[in-house]
């Protein structure tokens, strides 16, 4: 069951309504039946492999934290448990995509268990006695699917909290539910239609066409993975969970560092801070600095997928990094030395848009189909361009009428105006929560009924799963 789907919704309003009603001692039973429930739906063997990752960190968190006086046993545990779930990771890239028997989520839950299992290593948490609170970590319904990462320090330490209902919360939480269902259903997906059929006929689409679906595809996968974030991170505020940011507005980055503090956050984070900082960080050289940068990222894409493409989405982005690391603070001073507010302000928008389309060339690859076809539609946007001739005629060769161009742009340009609204420290819903009444009310109510009216949900629809849920 995906989250942007109505059953979804239906069912996540009756977990809502009864957390709410029951003692507090039983929410945590009713969130973990909930969550093996939901994720049940996605088959036994996905099941079975959740619950594998989750039986086997427990255990090893355990021993670890029971053999203070054997650093033997504590490093032997934590060596077995993070190369099994790497070897398990490895073999499951070697399946066939769509495999039924990929627990879905995998590489998502697998990395917060290994993290949590490092944390206790290390001494930063403390293991977990209870194996009902641990697998509700673990399989926490709206993040176990695609995330965000969360970290033993806050969903862990939050389920141990008792929750009492806030009505601001509650209000905030379905808000952001909304405006992800918005995101994704309405944006992400009427994207994905030009997308789609660009790639697809990547051989007979002209340069420009091309180009226009790399552009779009930054912001189709956007608005499907910060849809995503946004109704899961919704889920978990209504029921009293504070969950840190997965997006910050990425695509007003000046730098591709910039970038990844604002993208897939807490990927970036665990990556950072179990991958890079373990190898050295910046404490061992600039030389050691770039070469422990390039790693990162080259896990990065083979954490992504199989295949070439991802590889060298990942290597890119290690290129684009080590640029960064050299030539970062010259920009900066550039930028900081100019008295003159307009050339300030120029300079920025300037390194907004050179990172932009390096971010979006890395993009091309993680979407292309194979290596070769990704080289196809850079060598045809570079030799085969005909802009004037798509625009009179070759957007129209994809069967989307004027009214539906105009309705996804405008999607677009609502979803990239809110965050521009969020970058000046605008925040939308703070505004209407302090608007009266009658007016706040209307807002949500038409709202809603945009949403339902826009053709979203209806009869035989079938809601369009998220992009990440097959990494």
């Amino acid at each position: 069951m995906s989250l942007n789907s109505l059953g979804y919704i239906i069912l996540f309003m009756i977990i809502l309504v009864m957390y709410y009603l029951i003692p507090a001692r039983l929410r945590v039973y009713l969130l973990a039946v909930s969550s093996i429930g939901f994720y049940i739906l996605w088959g036994i063997p996905a099941l079975c492999g959740l619950l594998a990752v989750t039986a086997m960190t427990y255990i090893s968190a355990v021993i670890i934290s029971a053999s203070q006086d054997n650093p033997a046993s504590r490093k032997a545990a934590l060596c077995v448990t993070s190369l099994v779930i790497v070897f398990i990771l490895a073999a499951i890239r070697m399946l066939p995509k769509g495999s039924i028997i990929v627990p879905v989520g995998i590489s998502f839950f697998s990395l917060q268990a290994i993290g949590y299992v490092i944390d206790v290593y290390k001494g930063k948490v403390k293991a977990e006695k209870n194996f009902i609170r641990y697998m509700l970590y673990i399989s926490f319904f709206p993040t176990v699917t695609s995330g965000p990462i969360q970290r033993s320090d806050t969903l862990l330490a939050r389920i141990n909290e008792d929750k009492e209902f806030g009505y601001d919360r509650v209000r905030t939480g379905l808000l952001m539910m909304a405006y992800g269902l918005f995101a994704k259903n309405f944006v992400a997906d009427r994207l994905g239609l030009f997308v789609e059929k660009a790639y697809s006929g990547y051989e007979t689409q002209t340069g420009f066409v091309l180009m226009l679906g790399v552009i779009i595809y930054a912001f189709q996968l956007y608005c499907d993975f910060m849809g995503y974030s946004c109704i899961a991170l919704g889920s978990a505020k209504a029921l009293g969970f504070e969950l840190p940011d997965n997006f910050r507005q990425p695509y007003f980055s000046s730098s591709v560092k910039e970038f990844w503090g604002r993208w897939h956050i807490s990927l970036s984070v665990w990556l950072r801070d179990y991958i890079y900082f373990p190898l050295g960080g910046s404490r061992k050289g600039r030389i050691r600095t770039l070469i422990n940068i390039a790693i990162v990222f080259l896990v990065s894409g083979i954490w992504h997928g199989r295949g070439l493409t991802f590889l060298v989405w990942g290597l890119l982005h290690g290129v684009f990094r080590i640029f960064d690391e050299l030539t970062l603070k010259k920009r900066e001073e550039m930028i900081s030395g100019s008295k003159n507010a307009v050339v300030k302000t120029l300079l920025k928008g300037l390194f907004v848009i050179l990172t932009f389309a390096a971010v979006d060339f890395a993009w091309l690859f993680f979407r292309a189909e194979s290596l070769q076809t990704a080289l196809v539609i850079v060598r045809r946007m570079l030799t085969e361009n005909a802009a004037l001739y798509s625009l009179r005629n070759g957007l129209y060769a994809f069967g989307l009428s004027k009214k539906e161009l105009a309705v996804w742009f405008a999607g677009l340009l609502i979803v990239l105006a809110v965050d521009l609204l969020h970058e000046r420290g605008i925040h939308i819903g703070e505004r209407i929560k302090n608007c009266n009444v009658f007016l706040r009310w209307s807002v949500y109510i038409v709202f809603v009924l945009f949403i339902l009216a826009s053709g979203i949900y209806y009869y035989g629809y079938s809601a369009q799963t998220f992009i990440y849920s097959g990494f």
